[in-house]
């Protein structure tokens, strides 16, 4: 088990140092989040995810970070003001094209 305030601490330094023009914003519950989860696992998604949205965003400058109680789970959210996707991309999101890297 761990916590989700944790992985907060473990995911926002490592980001915060490498992309310090982007603000980042965590909200956790104010009461101890117990999660049953590989912490390093959870910690490495929440920051390529964080890294997506800063290299890939189209103009990234605000991005949070939410932890929430969702019933007997936990619900981790990231959300940027990037451009976004282009719709005419979302069809072939998962699959491997060049094209859609850029």
């Amino acid at each position: 088990m761990s916590s989700a305030r944790r992985v907060r601490l473990c995911v926002s330094k490592p980001f915060k140092k490498r992309f310090p023009g982007i603000e980042t914003t965590v909200h956790v519950p104010q009461t101890l989040l117990m999660v049953p989860m590989d912490a390093i696992l959870i910690q490495q998604v929440l920051l390529n995810l964080l890294e997506n949205a800063a290299l890939h965003g189209g103009g990234t400058r605000n991005i949070t970070v939410s932890a929430e109680v969702r019933g007997r789970s936990a619900c981790f959210c990231v959300e940027d003001d990037g451009a976004g996707i282009s719709e005419n991309a979302l069809p072939y999101l998962f699959e491997d094209r060049p094209s859609l890297r850029s």
